[in-house]
């Protein structure tokens, strides 16, 4: 009986190690191990809009891209741009702030950059009619009345004139997505570097009315 059982013992050791030993051709990889990050800055001097003169208002943005694996070439950048407004609500007698269409932002073909190469900064100019026409449709109800054009909210008369179309109180936060020739599309990360704990690497920027 001891010779039977040990025979048994050896023969599902054996199983086991032919099971393990599958080719690694055949087992799954990770899709996303590789160390693909972006970092983004506002350019000194062209980091904010111009209160009353927009046509004379440029934000560049100075982006690279880094693949510390090497394994993965980028062919496209796209920013996408987020638009917040803050207003008092006079139902709820509170400042609320809003951001429009869309939370992570929206794009214009216009700004993206084609084949990138690996660490070279390019510069982004974003106008404030660029954001305008990505954001010209958005409507909000107001003080809960009947949804109207942002940007024909007759309480803000002001926004209706191009030199001061948007406001003090208006937020603005440029992101990017980042789109891999093996078809992959870069466009969130770890914590660490949205907090921004790794140097070099960051997922926004934000800039406001001055």
């Amino acid at each position: 009986m001891k010779y039977i059982r040990n025979f048994y013992m050896f023969a599902l050791a054996g199983m086991l190690l032919m099971t393990s030993c599958t080719k690694e051709e055949l087992l799954p990889l990770p899709g996303w191990e590789d160390g693909v990050t972006a970092n983004g800055t506002l350019a000194t001097g062209f980091n904010s809009f111009k209160l009353g003169d927009m046509d004379a208002s440029e934000v560049r943005l100075d982006i690279s891209w880094n693949n510390y694996g090497k394994n993965v070439v980028i062919n496209k950048i796209e920013p996408y741009i987020a638009f917040t407004e803050t207003y008092f609500d006079k139902v709820k007698e509170s400042d609320v702030s809003v951001t429009h269409l869309s939370t992570f932002g929206l794009n214009d073909p216009s700004l993206n950059v084609a084949n990138p190469e690996n660490r070279k900064v390019y510069t982004i100019k974003i106008t404030p009619a660029v954001v305008y026409n990505l954001f010209k449709a958005a409507t909000r109800k107001y003080n809960g009345a009947a949804a109207v054009n942002v940007f024909d909210n007759p309480e803000r008369a002001d926004r209706k004139v191009a030199k001061t179309r948007f406001i003090k109180s208006d937020n603005f936060t440029v992101r990017w997505k980042l789109y891999a020739q093996d078809g992959r599309v870069f466009d969130s990360w770890s914590a660490s570097i949205q907090n921004g704990e790794l140097v070099g690497a960051n997922t926004r920027a934000t800039w406001t009315v001055k």
